[in-house]
């Protein structure tokens, strides 16, 4: 024993007396001392430690958007003619049957589906209309409205066998310790319609911040029970590649694939998505995290072309494509890192985007973040200690910026 301590004496008396045994010694200790800092003030070095990124989405070139996407939005013309607040669902139903018959290849509905139509609008008629236009349509797809709950609780109550029609066949069943993984842990804020099960698949548009404030992650699979529920722009995604459902799922480590995904073009590939250790994928934003960077078109110009029954018009607007109508109003924002607000629903477009047009990003693993500081931290330590003179503090600068 007495050699071991002999031996450790020694070599730290060697590091003490070397330059290069006082920078890693230096180096090690302001790099844990650096990590200690993210329990005193995580908001501030989180946007410390997104800065670059940030940057870099706000000086780049143009992404690209998908031609694929058409957004049907709600303007200040839609609201003076059919109110404001929420609208009538058989407002909806009509525009759903309309749009699938021009040849829409999904149609996307971004409205609260939980709670039923009050009788000032609409009512159970207008649930039945919604429920029969989504029975004969081909691809419908329905958001899911969540509520985080601690993740001390795991994954739960037990909310997928709590009553009929809360279960999607588009929610695969959890696999092993999936539940404990995932981060965000959801709650059904309400149980789903009974005309959901024609839906052809539901997603959940949850955003969870980092700890500045500023959603730059979306979370491709939430825990509700013994399910795991799919992102909204995800199932969008998988609807229009004609990815099947009983093979697009969560895989044991939490990596996504979408497997034979039909791609523009017809051909056929499969697409491994870049995730986390928790199921999140970065978002590519574009310049802008509003919704009009996308072909958009107003609700009240599509309405006015099913009432002229103009479907010459419809076909060369949706043909095809994603029809996502949005006419939620009074939702939620969640700045982006672009600085721009948008809505949960806006957020999940945004991943569809990155999706469909294959261009995102991956974050890099914790580990080559921790030894990329050490040895920064180590390489500015050395260079303090072995030169002296004005251009040390620019070396020191330079590589904190690094």
């Amino acid at each position: 024993m007495q050699g071991v301590m002999s031996a450790v004496t020694h070599v730290w008396r060697n590091l003490l007396r070397s330059t290069s045994g006082q920078a890693i010694i230096l180096g090690l200790t302001g790099t844990i001392l650096a990590w200690s800092c993210w329990f005193g003030s995580p908001a501030i070095l989180t946007a410390l430690d997104w800065l670059h990124y940030d940057a870099w989405l706000s000086f780049r070139g143009t992404v690209p958007v998908s031609p694929s996407i058409v957004l049907i939005t709600r303007d200040e013309a839609s609201e003076a003619r059919f109110g404001e607040g929420p609208w009538d669902r058989a407002l909806f139903a009509r525009v759903v049957t309309a749009l699938d018959r021009a040849g829409a290849s999904v149609v996307a509905l971004d409205v609260p589906i939980e709670e039923p139509s009050p009788p000032g609008r609409g009512g159970a008629s207008s649930d039945a209309m919604l429920a029969e236009a989504t029975r004969n349509a081909e691809s419908v797809i329905f958001p899911v409205s969540l509520e985080r709950v601690p993740e001390s609780e795991g994954g739960g109550p037990d909310l997928v066998n709590s009553g009929p029609g809360e279960a999607h066949s588009s929610w695969p069943m959890l696999m092993g310790d999936q539940g404990s993984q995932l981060r965000q842990v959801a709650a059904l804020k309400q149980s789903l319609p009974s005309f959901a099960n024609y839906a052809g698949a539901i997603g959940h548009v949850l955003v969870v911040p980092d700890k500045d404030a500023v959603t730059r992650r979306i979370p491709l699979y939430v825990v509700a029970g013994d399910r795991a529920i799919p992102a909204f722009g995800l199932v969008l995604a998988e609807t229009f590649l004609s990815v099947s459902q009983d093979y697009a799922s969560l895989d044991p480590d939490l990596s996504v694939t979408l497997p034979s995904g039909r791609q523009p073009g017809g051909h056929v590939v499969d697409l491994a998505l870049p995730t986390d250790a928790h199921g999140q994928m970065l978002v590519n934003f574009s310049r802008s995290a509003a919704e009009n960077n996308f072909l958009s078109l107003s609700f009240l110009d599509v309405w006015s072309a099913i009432e002229q029954g103009d479907i010459k018009a419809l076909r060369q607007w949706v043909e095809g494509k994603i029809a996502v109508v949005v006419p939620t109003s009074g939702s939620a924002t969640y700045r982006s890192p672009l600085g721009s607000e948008a809505t949960g629903g806006a957020l999940h477009v945004h991943l569809l985007n990155t999706l469909l047009t294959r261009h995102w990003g991956r974050e890099a693993p914790l580990f080559l973040v921790v030894a990329g500081a050490l040895f920064l931290s180590i390489l500015a330590a050395w260079l303090l200690l072995s030169s002296s003179g004005w251009k040390t503090p620019l070396g020191v600068v330079g590589i904190m910026a690094a």
